[in-house]
């Protein structure tokens, strides 16, 4: 009886002892893909590139992101950083990569804030020019205010 009784109490334990599933997940999408945070551009159509870091300067109209330390720099200054489409054909509205190479200046193209409240912005952008590079295009998400 006592050894009836300890497999019971095994047989009982184990059916309790359901694996429970996982309800979180960080790379699911629903209703489509999901942008990862930060910042992310594309040279002469090219492959995609994790700036290290990149913020944004209010006082300055300035987004400045870094890749490979100060080696490569993104620079999109605008006339405002509201939510808006900002043309960079005017001399307000710019769009610069360095690189240890040369420096590409945007002739064409343009910046698109979507989003911009609680210290963060988000938004797109696209050029075309010379320098360096032909074109220069990404897109950023949630990248802080400095």
């Amino acid at each position: 009886m006592k050894h009836f009784v300890i497999i019971c109490l095994f047989f009982v334990t184990i059916i309790s002892c359901k694996k429970k599933e996982d309800d979180s997940c960080s790379s699911c999408s629903v209703g489509g893909g999901t942008e990862p945070t930060g910042f992310y551009f594309a040279k002469n159509s090219g492959g995609t590139i994790k700036a290290d870091s990149a913020y944004f300067y209010p006082s300055t109209k300035t987004i400045i992101a870094y890749y490979q330390g100060m080696t490569n720099r993104v620079i999109i200054k605008t006339s405002a950083q509201t939510v808006g489409v900002y043309g960079f054909t005017t001399t307000a509205n710019t769009c610069k990569y360095i690189e240890p190479l040369g420096i590409y200046n945007a002739t064409n193209g343009s910046i698109n804030i979507t989003a911009n409240a609680s210290g963060k912005m988000s938004g797109n952008f696209t050029s075309g020019g010379g320098g360096v590079a032909t074109a220069i295009s990404g897109n950023f998400k949630d990248i802080t205010q400095k």
